[in-house]
């Protein structure tokens, strides 16, 4: 299409297919200028019929030049020149070439509406930035909103120099898409109340990564779906998708620096999109395609500690591995969450104490339910708050439950009796209230079993003397009746408190 030493760059197609705009600096001589002051170009789709399309402007910005819907007109961001006066501003210019038109001050990227009848952009104000859209002629400007952050070049004054990369109509023309620099939040404002701020924000928050390491350090690029529903955002070592009005990231695609190329991020088709959030981006589960047992498990704790974050010492976010977050170990082929233990000491003087969830009063959460193949679950004195969900009875491999000393409320969920591989079972110094469920008889590897200092009331299940594995009984500090069923009389006092309960054993059976 194009063969000299000058660069051509930002092509862009008609609406037609005919033609073709791009800017290039074809015209200078010296090579130093041979990027930084390009003009506007059209040519035909064949590279014949090559047009210069802003004569008597200094040079164009590096931006791409914007196509009406009409393929009428090019609308474009340059810097003339009055006398010694140099000025960057908004332009459109017929796609013959002529016709130039000054809009007024723009440092942005401008975008059509859909129905080619207004243009957006961003304008420089006296101490800030504002969208604004204006009529194709220059008439009727209507300003949006502010855009709050903008950045002054480190040799100027004010906001002429901030660098908003674009702006971006929605399909349906009631939106629009505004892209800062790397170092800011993307934001879609509507248009279709004068003076509305920004419905939605897509934060890309340069603080949670550092250059070349945080996956969503500065977005690189930003568009629209057809239907107007989602953006697409590319950042420097991830494709994501989010809904126009915020919501959880998508993975959708992931650069690998050893191939030097980009790659489909494949998510099981068995998990929600929105399970997947940031855990598919290759950070926080380091091969997301190889584990996505792992990727779930990693959804599952960003959501639990969502429901529990307010204050708490965890660190777990998709910007860190899994392997490095707060009371959480990882294990088995493929790799697993199988230990969470967020266990706040409650007499270990000598000890550092260990992040907690302490002080929260929040419910447990039943997304703890998901982890499918956790071992060991141990929340002791964090003050917990509601019941132990029911949902729990999912951790089929569960060896260990630990919710002692918090402030759980009532009754134990029969559904724990499902934990077939459960070997310690922890509840004691909680508000559980109801009767022992008969079902832990059936936890047949149970190994200990605290229930002390609750307000459980009833008898003791005969079905606990039924487990022949159980070494260590305490239910002490309840409001038990009726007998102590004659099997536990075979556990050695030491490893049990039948004897402090007040109760007679019951006659064996005949």
């Amino acid at each position: 299409m194009t063969v000299h030493d000058a660069y051509d760059n930002f092509p862009v197609w008609s609406p037609d297919g005919t033609r073709i705009a791009f800017l290039s600096a074809r015209h200078r001589e010296l090579e130093a200028e041979a990027f930084a002051r390009p003009h506007l170009y059209t040519m035909s789709a064949n590279g014949s019929e090559v047009r210069r399309l802003s004569d008597g402007l200094e040079f164009v910005i590096n931006h791409s030049p914007q196509w009406s819907p009409d393929g009428e007109r090019l609308a474009f961001v340059a810097v003339g020149r009055t006398g010694a006066i140099f000025a960057q501003n908004l332009y459109t210019v017929r796609a013959d070439g002529t016709d130039l038109r000054r809009l007024g001050p723009a440092i942005s990227e401008p975008s059509w509406s859909p129905d080619g009848q207004r243009l957006a952009f961003a304008q420089p104000e006296a101490t800030t930035v504002a969208l604004v859209t204006i009529a194709p002629n220059g008439t009727d400007v209507r300003r949006v909103t502010t855009i709050e952050r903008w950045k002054p070049d480190w040799y100027s004054r004010g906001p002429l120099y901030a660098w908003i990369e674009s702006v971006a109509w929605s399909p349906a023309g009631t939106h629009i898409l505004v892209r800062p620099d790397d170092e800011h939040s993307a934001m879609v404002a509507g248009v279709d109340v004068p003076g509305r701020t920004d419905v939605g924000l897509v934060r890309w928050d340069a603080g949670l990564g550092t250059p070349g390491e945080g996956p969503f350090h500065g977005i690189r690029a930003a568009d629209w779906s057809p239907d107007g529903a989602r953006l697409v955002l590319v950042g420097p070592t991830h494709v994501v998708t989010v809904a126009a009005n915020g919501g959880p990231l998508r993975g959708v695609a992931q650069w690998h620096e050893s191939a030097e190329s980009w790659q489909p991020l494949n998510v099981s088709q068995e998990l929600a999109p929105a399970d997947v959030t940031g855990c598919t981006f290759g950070t926080a589960v380091p091969d997301p395609d190889a584990n996505p047992g792992l990727v779930t498990d990693c959804a599952t704790l960003l959501e639990v500690q969502q429901a529990l974050a307010d204050g708490a010492a965890l660190n777990g976010d998709i910007y860190r591995p899994i392997s490095q977050w707060v009371g959480i170990s990882l294990g088995g082929t493929p790799l697993r969450v199988n230990v969470v233990w967020l266990e706040r000491p409650r007499h270990a003087p000598n000890r550092v104490p260990l992040p907690t969830l302490s002080g929260l009063h929040r419910p447990l959460p039943s997304a703890l339910g998901r982890l499918s193949q956790l071992r060991v679950l141990n929340l002791t004195a964090n003050q917990l708050t509601g019941p132990i969900p029911a949902e729990l009875r999912e951790l089929s491999n569960l060896q260990e439950l630990n919710l002692d000393s918090n402030h759980l409320s009532g009754q134990i969920p029969p559904e724990l009796g499902r934990l077939s591989g459960l070997v310690n079972l922890w509840l004691s110094s909680n508000q559980l209230s109801g009767s022992i469920p008969q079902e832990l008889g059936q936890l047949r590897n149970l190994s200990s079993l605290s229930l002390n200092d609750n307000q459980l009331t009833g008898p003791i299940p005969a079905e606990l003397g039924q487990i022949e594995s159980l070494g260590s009984l305490n239910l002490s500090g309840n409001q038990l009746t009726g007998c102590i069923p004659a099997a536990l009389t075979r556990l050695e006092p030491n490893d049990t408190d039948v004897d402090d309960l007040g109760l007679p054993f019951c006659e064996p059976a005949a």
